[in-house]
């Protein structure tokens, strides 16, 4: 496994390991810091790696050659992600600086990345309703316990099931805690109360169930009351938290509370999904009615959810506790869903939003991906916005050969062609109705591209002709309504090339204030936007970035452009350009074509280069018809 620290203790491990000992005056003067400083590096490399790498003696510091195969093991951690959980971390434990050049100084980097991730933090702990302060020469974090709880369960487990996970790797956030151990205990516990491993995210369990042993022993219990969450005593469930109980109490000779049994608890119950029963009630059921309605009413889209209504109220009881708990269910899926299903993505983004204001939960990246698998097997394609090929079938005076083939059609395009019959011979206005297909048995030549010649007996070759031809049309069609919407909506005073922003809040509140300045959203536009973006990212594949409000609440539709010839800061991913989406009211039934088809276009790479590359309005508008 790997251990991270920063270049400096990497930098000071290299020094140990080519001499038996060193003082702490020469290695002070080699790492160009105090004395004091190396005792803490010393002191925190010990505490990363779990184990005392290196000792000191009246003759300076050494390395254990017990542990020397560790070395190989201790790699610097460069990117910014890994160094905003620790600094995140280290806020929460009351021991970080509020000096932002001693943090450059600990951390090997600028102060101006220092000022960027604090920015970024305090960003998140907003949604939270958290506060980042100082108080003395520290930062501290002050809000809810129950929020802050939910804060770190959130950041920690976000990033433990993002690319290659390796719980060992978080080790180093937990002082007295090994998370093998812990999770070999967890599961003895599971299996003795008949709870299968596959019935729950073993490895978000652990890392849950570590931070809440973690404050525990930091005499910080949990101190919220569960209210509307379920409490079954006699449930599997129940049972095996008491036994996390018991085992924390042998491990740390620490008492447990009810209330934190019960958090236990709920930890288990949340990812076990078991739907006793009557454990809904009507008010629930009927909320969820409610919300899905709003949700599908919002987006124009039909679906006859009645039959499973009450599974969908199950399935999100159970995303309530899981939220409520930060005890999120993960799923690789997620940039696949939002990159080939952006609309879909989006209607579970307002769905969760929903959520969060009628359950006071705040709904995290990876359950908003679940949701989106939920809709996208529920609805259907020809439920979402937009036409269906009308076809018509050229069959001369064989009109019961005719409906054979509108069968076969049917069954194999159901949600591709709208079947208009059956006629003897072709219209003579063919070259007048490109929208509508028609497919025929006679056999003279038609130099039509809307005509397809087909057999009398619709063969399998046929139906990939049919197909081919479906495919191509939509993609002509949707090229055309999109360079139609950005040519109606483009407006060159909200165009902006070249600027410098600290990070996608800073660069938002900009292009919004630019929209209500033009006249195009009232004030509350920027909120809007931002309380989306703090939903879930509207960056796509780390390139580019659509942010949107969460409701249509211009007065005007408008696209707001901004590109770059150098990349700047979105979250984590360093991108060039994004397109802030503004939309009308009126122009609602745009969003889903203008917001698909924009991904498919810039998920592209040289179509994103190209478009990026445009230094003025003029530029970028001769870039789109270029493109189409």
């Amino acid at each position: 496994m790997a251990y991270l620290i920063s270049t400096r203790q990497k930098k000071l491990l290299e020094l140990l390991s080519r001499e038996s000992v060193i003082t702490g005056d020469v290695l002070a003067s080699l790492l160009f810091v105090t004395s004091r400083t190396v005792r803490s590096e010393v002191a925190t490399i010990n505490a990363v790696l779990g184990c005392t790498l290196i000792c000191s003696s009246g003759r300076g510091y050494s390395i254990d050659p017990q542990y020397f195969h560790l070395l190989k093991e201790a790699r610097v951690y460069a990117d910014k992600k890994t160094l905003h959980m620790q600094l995140a971390w280290k806020i929460f434990s009351n021991r970080c600086s509020n000096k932002a050049a001693e943090l450059a100084d600990e951390y090997c980097v600028n102060v101006s990345t220092i000022h960027q991730i604090l920015h970024a933090i305090r960003e998140e702990l907003s949604l939270y309703q958290l506060q980042l302060v100082k108080k003395d020469s520290f930062y501290s974090v002050e809000g809810s316990e129950f929020a802050r709880r939910i804060f770190l369960n959130t950041m920690i487990l976000q990033d433990a099931h993002n690319g290659s996970f390796d719980i060992q790797a978080f080790d180093s956030l937990f002082e007295q805690i090994r998370l093998i151990q812990l999770r070999s205990a967890l599961l003895e516990i599971l299996f003795e109360h008949d709870l299968k491993p596959e019935q729950v995210n073993l490895d978000s369990l652990t890392l849950n169930v570590a931070i809440a042993f973690d404050r525990l022993l930091k005499n910080q219990p949990v101190n919220f009351l569960f209210l509307q969450l379920p409490f079954l005593p006699q449930s599997a469930e129940y049972r095996s938290a008491q036994a996390f109980a018991r085992y924390f109490c042998s491990q740390y000779h620490m008492e447990v509370s009810e209330q934190d049994i019960r958090y236990f608890y709920l930890l288990v119950f949340g990812q076990t999904k078991h739907p006793y029963e009557n454990l809904l009630d009507d008010t629930f059921i009927s909320t969820v009615d409610t919300i899905l309605k709003q949700t599908f009413q919002k987006f124009n889209l039909v679906c006859p959810y009645e039959p499973i209504l009450e599974s969908l109220a199950y399935h999100i009881y159970f995303l309530v506790i899981r939220c409520r708990v930060g005890n999120a269910t993960y799923n690789s899926l997620i940039d696949n869903l939002k990159n080939q299903s952006p609309f879909i993505y989006d209607v579970a983004v307002n769905l969760a939003d929903l959520i969060r204001r009628h359950f006071s939960v705040i709904v995290s990246d990876p359950e908003i991906g679940y949701l989106a698998l939920v809709l996208g097997g529920m609805l259907e394609q020809d439920s979402l916005p937009g036409r269906k090929l009308n076809t018509v079938i050229v069959c001369g005076t064989h009109h019961s050969i005719g409906l054979k083939i509108q069968e076969r059609l049917a069954r194999h395009f159901s949600g591709d062609l709208n079947l208009l019959g059956t006629i003897a011979a072709l219209p003579h206005n063919v070259a007048d109705s490109q929208h509508i297909l028609f497919l025929s048995c006679l056999s003279e030549p038609v130099p039509y591209s809307n005509v397809l010649t087909i057999g009398s007996i619709l063969s399998d070759r046929d139906l990939r002709h049919v197909e081919s031809y479906i495919a191509g049309y939509r993609q002509q069609a949707a090229k055309k309504q999109l360079h139609t919407l950005i040519s109606e909506f483009f407006d060159e005073r909200l165009f902006f090339h070249n600027l410098t922003f600290s990070d996608k809040y800073e660069a938002l509140r900009f292009l919004t204030g630019k929209i209500t300045a033009c006249g195009y959203a009232p004030e509350t536009f920027a909120e809007e936007v931002l309380q989306r973006e703090r939903i879930s990212s509207t960056c796509f594949m780390g390139a580019f970035a659509l942010p949107h409000a969460l409701t249509f609440c211009a007065s005007h539709s408008a696209l707001c452009i901004l590109s770059s010839d150098t990349a700047f800061h979105w979250d984590e991913h360093q991108i060039k350009f994004v397109c802030l989406l503004v939309l009308a009211e009126k122009d609602r039934e745009h969003f889903q074509p203008l917001y698909q088809h924009l991904v498919d276009i810039l998920c592209n790479a040289q179509s994103l280069s190209a478009i990026t590359a445009a230094p003025d309005p003029a530029s970028f508008t001769a870039q789109i018809e270029l493109l189409f």
